[in-house]
């Protein structure tokens, strides 16, 4: 009896080992000495190879937390991204920690991260974050097995570093989306008229976030030899209007006003620009409604750093004198 339950117990023992060692494996990549920034766009890439897996992240299977030891006395020149086998990125951290921060140590993220957001955090980074980028867009339904790569681009010259080591970690507890329900085209009974009234559009309405702007608010003075007399910040914007904020490309480009082919390189050395539409929802008693209208255009941004599409005058700044009551207008 007591060789018959070993039997019976021992191979499920084996059995249950097997699937905690399949379900929460880590890959880890030694790193290396990181480039300066040198006046010209260079993005250094370290590869993770993942094998051995389930084929499919899920909400029960994914990437669970990533965890990274870097050594740079201003980590603020540095932009980190990490990106599945699929294609699929996010930024884990973009460009943080001000003008004197430093280092990465045993800095992990996941989705909630018990430390808050890695751009309110304090350096040296130590403990869990949230990053920059949505987590859980990285457990897309696609094969977790390959290639995963982090790229490291430092955009600020002057000082280098290192990076020691990146550690991926799967589980059955990944970091998934979480399905928040607002108007839409699914959820067109969550759909109200500001007045109460069955017939309205259902405009969206947008708003920066001041509690993650303020903390990004920093003024340079004159004589400082990379931002001379600037002030920078970066701002969150959030949707508080009665209907979502959704538009879509189309297949125009523009230079000067006039169609032109995609790979068009305008007059003043610009890439054609992309014309853009928003789709507007309107409320017709029960039943929901929809039409596209212009909303603008996109351009190329090549500078360090972006190397992506920007909405033209998605927002305006202005800069008040309090004395004068005068103001400067800016735009992004």
């Amino acid at each position: 009896m007591g060789f018959e339950l070993f039997k019976k117990y021992g191979v499920l023992g084996c059995l249950l080992l097997f699937v905690v060692n399949i379900a929460g494996q880590t890959f880890t990549v030694n790193g290396k000495e990181l480039y300066d920034y040198y006046g010209y766009y260079h993005r250094q890439e370290f590869m993770i190879n993942v094998e051995g897996l389930p084929e499919k992240m899920n909400d029960s299977f994914g990437l669970e937390k990533v965890c990274i030891n870097l050594y740079h006395d201003r980590v603020s020149d540095l932009k980190i991204t990490l990106q599945n086998p699929y294609g699929s990125g996010i930024w884990l951290s973009n460009r943080n920690g001000k003008d004197h921060g430093q280092n990465y140590l045993n800095t992990c993220f996941t989705q909630y991260g018990i430390d808050g957001f890695i751009h309110r955090a304090e350096t040296p980074y130590t403990g869990t974050f949230i990053p920059d980028g949505q987590m859980e867009n990285l457990n897309d339904g696609s094969n977790p097995n390959g290639a995963w790569i982090v790229y490291i681009e430092d955009l600020r010259k002057g000082l280098s570093g290192k990076l020691d080591s990146i550690t991926l970690s799967f589980g059955t507890q990944p970091a998934i989306k979480t399905k928040v329900k607002g108007c839409g085209r699914g959820d067109h009974e969550l759909c109200e008229c500001p007045n109460g009234s069955k017939n309205c559009e259902l405009l969206p309405d947008l708003v920066i976030l001041s509690a993650f702007t303020d903390d990004q608010i920093k003024e340079y003075p004159h004589d400082d030899p990379y931002y001379p007399g600037q002030l920078r910040f970066a701002s969150t914007i959030g949707n508080i209007g009665f209907g979502p904020l959704e538009v879509v490309g189309t297949d125009e480009w523009i230079c000067n006003e006039g169609i032109v082919p995609k790979e068009q390189i305008c007059e003043d050395g610009t890439k054609a620009r992309h014309r853009l539409k928003q789709r507007i929802y309107s409320k017709s008693d029960d039943s929901l409604v929809t039409k596209l209208v212009n909303a603008g255009t996109l351009y190329f941004d090549d500078k360090p750093g972006h190397d992506h599409y920007h909405v033209d005058d998605w927002v305006e700044f202005r800069l008040i004198n309090k004395k004068t009551n005068s103001f400067q207008k800016g735009k992004k």
